[in-house]
């Protein structure tokens, strides 16, 4: 095996990071030995794995989305996504990343699931540092005779701050009739909260304020009062990063006031001042200027007919394959390859069903059940926003970039990404069917 193979699939070269519902995401830290190539190699470098009881992965399902993401999204806002299947892993690694997961002190306590063991395993940047063509200058060595020597990438001074923000669904919940008028008129994430407090998952005072639609809105007022809500109550929908080290979340924020004062030692005033003014500017003329959220919700949109209606569909097209002569596995009919499938296409055009109260054939009852995962993988995305604020020298050498913005006297360098996106699967149709009607049964008036 080479050095980069032995040092980049090395479990104790990775530390935990953080997690979502679906996946695991590690850093690299790198290894001891101060002459190895993989810590220059493996820079900025995270692993992000699926859990063990959120169903295998696939290298179709995450291709499907990597696609979508480029043709709507655009390679400007797409994650850097390398795909590693399990087989190209030593046989112990993900067993030895799980027995660091089980004693790992920083992970929360109710996060208690284990890596799926036959992956796949995604390779990706760490989007809580900024990259090296964008975070460093190009200097020219010159020798003793005045000429250029070399050219040398040399780090700029300031802090790379990062933010991650969970957006949630952007767009009104799809009205079925009278009893879903409540899913129109407030946002899919306010209705959780309402869920959640009578679950006794959060309590009414931790409320998050929260609105979806305002981050959404193209209106500077209404996406600070987002940002601020969200600053409020990150839950776990807000991270703050310095130097790619959390720095700020819910669960620090809900530390002992021992632990917090701890922490503020720990933490620069300039880093304190940064979270309650700059932040907040940073993000707001980001959003303004980059057209990342209509992205987001042009996939979203494609939930035309809400959970309720596609599971009809779901269970019709079920139905009829358990009768039918069509040898199709689930996965493939709902994956991208069957909508180029003419028999398969031939077939479903030709079966009309009767699904709330009107005949569709099963060709373009598909159709909407797959717009519909696509939509819902959209719904869970994480927004990464990283950046760093530069002096008048540092602009002079970069002032022609793109991604700079200008904030009062100050200039900042920014990079906005897409990432966590996660392929949705079929088989959780009748989950996320009933989780709606919960929902929805909850939610205040």
């Amino acid at each position: 095996m080479l050095e980069f193979d032995k040092c980049i699939w090395d479990a104790s070269h990775w530390q935990y990071f953080c997690e979502g519902n679906e996946n695991v995401v590690f850093s690299f830290s790198g290894c001891e030995n101060p002459h190895a190539v993989c810590p220059h190699i493996l820079h900025s470098k995270m692993l992000r794995i699926r859990k063990c009881d959120k169903g295998r992965g696939s290298f179709q399902n995450d291709e499907e989305v990597r696609r979508v993401i480029e043709n709507i999204i655009g390679n400007k806002y797409s994650p850097i996504m390398n795909l590693v299947p399990t087989e190209n892993l030593p046989k112990t690694f993900i067993t030895e990343l799980n027995n660091n997961l089980k004693c790992c002190l920083n992970r929360p306590k109710f996060r208690t699931s284990l890596l799926h063991t036959d992956g796949p395993v995604v390779l990706m940047p760490n989007y809580t540092l900024l990259p090296i063509s964008i975070s460093t200058k190009l200097v020219s060595v010159i020798d003793e005779h005045g000429f250029r020597k070399k050219s040398v990438r040399f780090p700029f001074n300031e802090c790379t701050y990062a933010v991650e923000i969970k957006p949630k669904r952007g767009v009104p919940c799809v009205n079925n009739g009278p009893k879903d008028m409540t899913k129109t008129e407030r946002s899919r994430f306010s209705m959780h909260q309402d869920f959640k407090i009578k679950c006794g998952k959060i309590l009414e005072v931790n409320r998050s304020e929260y609105d979806p639609f305002d981050l959404f809105s193209n209106e500077r007022f209404r996406i600070k009062r987002a940002i601020n809500a969200l600053i409020k109550s990150p839950q776990n929908n807000f991270r703050l990063f310095c130097n790619g080290k959390i720095i700020y979340d819910e669960r620090i924020k809900s530390k002992s006031s021992e632990n917090v004062k701890e922490f503020k030692c720990m933490v620069k005033n300039t880093e304190i001042n940064f979270l309650k003014k700059d932040l907040i500017e940073v993000i707001t003329n980001v959003l303004l200027k980059e057209d990342i959220m209509e992205r987001i919700l042009m996939v979203q949109r494609l939930d035309i007919k809400g959970i309720e209606v596609v599971r009809m569909y779901y269970d019709a097209i079920n139905q009829f394959l358990k009768t039918s002569t069509l040898q199709y596995e689930f996965d493939y009919l709902y994956s991208a390859a069957a909508m180029n499938d003419t028999l398969i296409l031939d077939k479903l055009a030709n079966v009309t069903y009767n699904i709330n109260s009107s005949e569709t054939t099963l060709g373009n009852a598909l159709q909407y059940v797959q717009n519909y995962l696509l939509a819902k993988s959209f719904m869970d995305i994480s927004i990464m926003l990283s950046m760093k604020k530069l002096s008048d020298v540092q602009y002079e050498n970069i002032k022609g970039d793109q991604n700079i913005i200008e904030i009062g006297s100050h200039k900042w360098i920014f990079k906005i990404a897409i990432i966590d996106i996660s392929a949705k699967r079929h088989e959780n149709i009748p989950r996320y069917d009933l989780m709606a009607k919960e929902i929805r049964d909850n939610a205040k008036m």
